[in-house]
């Protein structure tokens, strides 16, 4: 029996309402379980119980162990223990209810409302759609960072572009950042993204600098708004907003929180130590028209000493004032506080006493006191083990100490390692996977970091630019590949001007390198030169990753995860791709930032994950490492501020201004030293509840430095784990550092090896496995030769087909908005956009001006032509670069038709432009060769148009170069027609 069964009992009272202090292992989630169940079996409706996660994994978890509870009773299932006996008494009355009501839950199980209260503001805001301001919303976006910063970039742009007042703060707060307005947009961005937090701080200073800031935040957030409306997403914080707009007040409440007020019954809050302020005041509006014994009940549970997440919003203070005052807005509350811990030994427990009820004090200012737990579980024997470490700069020993740990406690059950932050643990995966430990790492191995993904990026950028030689260069060193750092000084040394295809393309440069090598660069080239052949004519994704199973990608890895990582990154290159290209790879490496590589996992792996990853889970043994290690400086915001609850009850708020730089504010650094004050109380929770994880065994580690003398220990700082608990350790590390010093005389002079660099990279003989002939398949489709051609331009060598790219891409554009073509005279004002074009499809500097010449002249003959600009004219259905694909029989035929439209005299037109040059005489011979070779394809696309368009269909070949022209009338008759399945 638990010495707090009559608490526990007195919370599943159904007619009153209650805030609960569960601390860690008390069992809080089975508590709202059974008081789940015990609802169930008065209400007159399930759906009038609503019980609010903050995760989706809390509300699934919940959910399932009900469930589970109402199958397991309504089966017979023999049960063992006082908790689950009382759950089955519970689930017994609710299933008799469920019989009387007919609701049938055990199948029914959506009629249990158990959402995350993300996802309540969701179905909140449905509801109200012109009042909350979102009713065309049709996705909410987890990480909204890209949003952010295209918001800031937009206020800035709107002030700088305004009128005088908006030009004025914009004047101000540039001139305040020495006009560095790329730090002003993070600043702004990074603002935006804790809004919440913010918002209701408007007008509540005098300050000229706060009142200035607050006016540039608040366009920020206007931009934000137009970007989500314009975008048709909406992030959390603001559906949290809209949210609570579609009550109304407790004055004027609207009619959705009057049916709410029927429909929601009793309210059930989990990890209510977390709630933020706007979270806070949806509960408050929620139960704002309730009354002490009207029916309604609220359920808040929580542990203050597990509030960890400031960073996004929670204030523990919220919890406490509620437990203060017994009140949540007009609910009035019955403190409960529960003791038993059913999850670690008493060995752990008077470990973690002992060392937190020194640091844990109080409960004010974001502080909380230490609150103590009774064990419910014999000793064991195991005593929680702080190992320290000396001038362990490496990492090494903490890594081999950890494997030895590890290997031992596999065997009795789970491990986890847990950490501060994702840095603490990089040193440890390498030697887990070294010595052949298991694990899965939950969200710590960066995307962007994984050499299998920054491979894949280097190629993306090396097929979308030519003139990317760090992307190229990083392609001939990837497994791959695998050239030699020999063959690659060899290769490209003394040719700073020629891009890489150019050179892996030269006879004379390949016949620089060693035998190896060459049979490396020339399988690269063949399979680079067909991708970048392609490129812009099919979807990068694709071609990306047929080029990645071409040159062997899938033989490099050595993880099934690791194929996972490359469908994410594939996925993400499908998403910010337009037309086949990527116009700017910063927003892909941004992306990448929130991404993280699939963790392998299987039985008796070590978990690896962060404190935070780790809350409400628990293992046998658990590991903390790194104790001295700190946290990442954060930026300083444009307002920071406090609001500290006085002995009355009010309270009081504090708000400054980020000083310009090299300036001091006495104001703002009162208000920071305060804020880092709640962030080390904070840090001492987050250190709580890594430590309360564990079941049986608890080990930590942490390394320190000698002194200049090295007589003693440097202290560690006083914002790391290591630093909290100092006092109690100190005297474990001085006897260390003896141990120490002992060990360093007896291997003094022992030196190491330098590590040596390996180049991971498949045999140079490796090639694509052939599938058995078993396993062939002939398509009954058959692709058109010529909608699959090899696009050349006719001119020899990479650079002629840069200069038709770039002229087709001109010709495009040649037709202004009131259909009449460009003048000549506009052909000057391209000069450098062409020759920037160029040297981004990576023609090389030598060969530059010859390449711009070409382009000019093409469009200027095209412009000064009748035939030229009577094709570039307005005329009815006129489109370019219109892309065409569908069937002829058993033919797919697909391309892209660069002019069509139909003319004065209703015919319609089909033209081709053919960028090639003739030399000497004979021109006629010459076209009519051209007509001949491509007159199949044009005829293909006519085919596929004669269904969609009336009237006679005429084809055209025009040749700028040349101002020549061949032309022939489409007969339907003759032709097989083709069935068109798109554009």
């Amino acid at each position: 029996m638990t010495n707090d069964r009559q608490q526990r009992e007195q919370a599943l009272d159904p007619s009153r309402s209650f805030i609960v202090e569960a601390p860690a292992g008390s069992g809080k989630t089975g508590l709202l379980m059974q008081r789940y169940l015990r609802l169930l079996s008065v209400v007159e409706r399930p759906e009038s119980i609503v019980a609010m996660t903050f995760t989706r994994k809390a509300a699934a978890e919940m959910r399932e162990r009900i469930h589970e509870a109402l199958l397991s009773a309504q089966n017979g299932t023999p049960v063992s223990g006082e908790h689950e006996q009382r759950t089955r008494d519970l689930a017994l009355k609710a299933l008799a209810r469920d019989r009387e009501k007919g609701w049938n839950l055990p199948v029914e199980t959506g009629r249990l409302q158990i959402q995350t209260i993300d996802s309540l503001c969701a179905m909140l805001t449905r509801q109200m759609p012109v009042i909350s301001g979102f009713g065309g919303v049709s996705r909410i976006v987890e990480d909204a960072g890209e949003f952010y910063r295209l918001a800031a970039r937009r206020a800035i742009r709107q002030l700088a572009e305004g009128g005088q007042r908006e030009q004025d703060l914009f004047y101000h707060a540039s001139l305040h950042f020495d006009n560095n307005l790329a730090l002003l947009e993070r600043q702004i961005a990074g603002m935006l993204e804790q809004r919440d937090q913010w918002s209701h701080l408007s007008g509540r200073d005098t300050d000229p600098l706060v009142l200035e800031f607050g006016q540039l935040l608040d366009c920020g957030h206007a931009a934000l708004l137009d970007i989500f409306r314009e975008s048709s997403v909406v992030d959390f914080t603001e559906l949290t907003r809209a949210a609570i707009a579609t009550l109304g007040s407790a004055e004027q409440p609207s009619d959705l929180l009057y049916w709410l007020d029927y429909r929601i019954e009793h309210l059930l809050v989990d990890e209510f130590q977390d709630t933020s302020h706007a979270q806070y005041d949806l509960i408050n509006a929620l139960t704002a028209q309730w009354s002490d014994g009207d029916g309604h009940t609220l359920f808040a549970v929580g542990d203050p000493m597990q509030s960890i997440y400031r960073f996004r919003g929670a204030e523990v203070s919220l919890f406490l004032q509620c437990w203060r005052d017994e009140r949540l807005g007009s609910v009035r509350l019955n403190r409960i506080s529960l003791n038993t811990n059913f999850r670690s030994t008493p060995e752990i427990l008077a470990w973690v006493e002992e060392k937190f009820t020194p640091i844990m004090v109080d409960d004010s200012n974001g502080a909380v006191c230490f609150r103590a737990s009774t064990p419910s579980r014999h000793p064991n024997g195991v005593v929680p083990q702080l190992i320290p470490l000396i001038d362990d700069k490496s990492g090494d020993a903490e890594a081999e100490t950890i494997i030895g740990i590890a290997r031992q406690a596999l065997s009795k059950g789970s491990v986890a390692i847990l950490v501060r932050n994702r840095s603490h643990i990089s040193r440890i995966l390498p030697v887990l996977r070294r010595a052949g430990v298991p694990y899965e790492a939950v969200e710590i191995d960066e995307l962007q970091y994984q050499q299998h993904v920054v491979d894949l990026l280097s190629l993306s950028r090396a097929i979308s630019h030519l003139a990317d030689r760090p992307a190229w260069l990083a392609c001939l060193r990837a497994p791959w590949c695998g050239l030699t750092i020999a063959d690659l000084a060899a290769l490209v040394e003394g040719e700073p001007g020629r891009v890489i295809l150019n050179l892996v393309s030269d006879a004379d440069r390949i016949a620089r390198l060693s035998p190896d090598g060459r049979m490396r660069a020339v399988r690269f080239q063949e399979i680079l030169l067909n991708a970048v052949a392609r490129t812009g004519r099919m979807p990068l994704r694709e071609l990306v990753e047929q080029t990645w199973l071409a040159l062997g990608g899938p033989a490099v890895l050595s993880q099934p995860s690791q194929r996972e990582d490359v469908d994410t990154f594939l996925s993400l290159l499908e998403e910010v791709e337009e037309g086949g290209v990527v116009r700017d790879f910063t927003m892909v490496e941004r992306r990448l930032e929130n991404l993280y590589a699939k963790p392998a996992s299987g039985e008796n792996y070590v978990q690896v994950m962060t404190v935070h990853q780790a809350k409400g889970l628990e293992f046998g043994t658990v590991i903390i490492p790194h104790l001295a290690g700190g946290a990442r400086a954060s930026d300083h915001d444009l307002l920071i501020w406090t609001q500290r609850t006085e002995a009355d009850g009010s309270t009081r708020l504090s708000i400054a201004a980020q000083p310009q730089k090299r300036e001091k504010d006495l104001k703002y650094e009162a208000i920071k030293a305060e804020i880092q004050q709640r962030e080390l109380h904070e840090l001492k929770r987050l250190f709580y509840v890594g430590c309360t994880r564990a079941e049986n065994a608890l080990y930590l580690l942490g390394s320190v430095n000698r002194n200049r003398n090295r007589s003693g220990c440097n202290k560690p700082g006083s914002s790391t784990f290591l630093g909290l608990v100092w006092n109690a350790v100190e005297h474990d590390y001085a006897k260390a550092l003896h141990r120490h010093a002992l060990l360093s005389n007896q291997h003094a002079g022992n030196g190491h090896n330098p590590p040596k660099t390996i180049l991971n990279r498949l045999p140079s003989t490796w090639r694509s496995p052939q599938l058995e002939p078993s396993v062939r398949w002939e398509p009954d489709l058959q692709r058109a030769t010529a909608s699959v051609r090899r696009v050349t331009y006719e001119w020899a060598g990479d650079t002629s087909r840069h200069v038709g790219t770039v002229v087709h891409e001109l010709l495009k554009r040649a037709t202004q908005p009131d259909g009449t073509p460009w003048t000549t005279e506009r052909i000057s004002t391209v000069s450098q956009t062409v020759k920037s074009e160029l040297l981004r499809l990576g023609v090389a500097h030598s060969e530059l001006a010859n390449a711009q010449e070409k382009v000019l002249r093409a469009i200027t003959d095209t412009l000064s032509s009748p035939r030229g600009r009577w094709i570039l004219e307005g005329h009815s259905e006129a489109r370019s670069e219109a892309p065409l694909a569908g069937r002829i029989q058993d033919t797919l035929v697909n391309g892209t038709v660069d002019r069509m439209f139909r003319d004065e005299i209703g015919r319609f037109w089909i033209i081709d432009y053919k960028t090639s040059e003739h030399q000497g005489g004979r021109l006629e011979k010459f076209l009519n060769e051209e007509q001949r070779r491509y007159r199949p394809q044009l005829e293909s696309y006519a085919a596929l148009m004669s269904r969609l368009v009336r009237g006679p269909i005429f084809l055209g070949l025009y040749f700028p170069l040349l101002d020549a022209w061949r032309e022939w009338e489409f007969v339907e008759e003759q032709a097989v027609i083709g069935s068109y399945t798109g554009e």
